[in-house]
């Protein structure tokens, strides 16, 4: 009897053993699961804090580029407006002696016109004296031939004979 006592008693140990290693098991597996969730809970936000992390890199780097080609198109939109500038001033430049030449001509247009108006007064002058000047050279051939009693072809004629 004692061997079955024994053997009830090692039953009942290896019963407990079995209930216990079981509840230890148990233990010991939702441990681990809570440890597995933990882990994949990190990784997760570990994962998302990368992900946060690289997304504010590529914005960052988006936004350097961006402002870059900015900078880029500025420059080249002030060199166009200078360059405009420049062709604006030469131009300018060119219309105000185009300008002045051509008030230059005028005013020699204008002397020019004064002149032959001067001119062409001063003939009508001369062409008037010169009528005055025959009036009066007929009048003194009249006269003297009034006081000689002889035309100018007779006067003439004794003169040359």
């Amino acid at each position: 009897m004692e061997i079955v006592y024994y053997l009830f008693v090692a039953i009942i140990a290896l019963g407990i053993g079995i209930v216990i290693g079981r509840f230890l098991l148990r233990s010991l597996l939702k441990q681990q699961e809570v440890a597995a969730q933990n882990k994949v809970k990190k990784i997760l936000r570990d994962a998302e804090n990368n992900a946060d992390i690289l997304k504010k890199n590529k914005a960052l780097e988006a936004k350097e580029k961006f402002l870059q080609l900015k900078a880029d198109h500025e420059q080249e939109i002030s060199q166009k407006n200078n360059n405009i500038a420049q062709r604006e001033n030469t131009l300018k430049q060119k219309e105000q002696s185009l300008g002045q030449k051509l008030e230059n001509q005028t005013k020699k247009e204008q002397d020019l016109e004064n002149q032959r108006n001067s001119f062409e007064k001063q003939t009508e002058l001369l062409k008037v004296r010169q009528q005055e000047v025959e009036a009066v050279k007929l009048q003194h051939v009249t006269q003297l031939e009034t006081i000689a009693g002889l035309t100018a072809t007779e006067a003439k004629a004794q003169l040359v004979h």
